[in-house]
């Protein structure tokens, strides 16, 4: 899992499955990220089931339709304290990344790279 994260930092939210999906690129952003702020990130969501996304979907929580990021191991959500959103999102652009959605205080992004794509939360 590279050298500052550990796979259950990635782990599903719903205490039901035992399956970790996460492709390798995205734990190689992560580490390239980390590298470049110098600070600690925080996976606040890495992999998820078809299960828990449901479940999110049901509470009426903004998440992908159909099969999402997170279900193919593609995605993370991330905060680094200290850092806006947009900030991020910045950061993250300048990497090559071309899929992220913005809150104030943290980012999803994930690997899609057919078109450069935005939204926010």
């Amino acid at each position: 899992m590279g050298n500052h994260f550990k796979s259950y930092e990635f782990q599903c939210p719903c205490g039901q499955c035992k399956e970790l999906i996460i492709d390798c690129r995205l734990i190689e952003y992560l580490e390239a990220l980390r590298l470049r702020v110098e600070l600690p990130i925080r996976i606040t969501s890495g992999y998820r089931c078809r299960g828990y996304q449901s479940t999110l979907r049901e509470h009426n929580i903004n998440t992908a339709l159909g099969t999402s990021q997170h279900e193919l191991g593609m995605a993370a959500d991330i905060s680094i304290e200290g850092m806006s959103g947009p900030q991020l999102e910045l950061i993250l652009r300048d990497m090559g990344i071309k899929a992220v959605g913005v809150a104030d205080r943290w980012v999803h992004f994930d690997l899609r790279a057919d078109k450069e794509r935005r939204w926010t939360y």
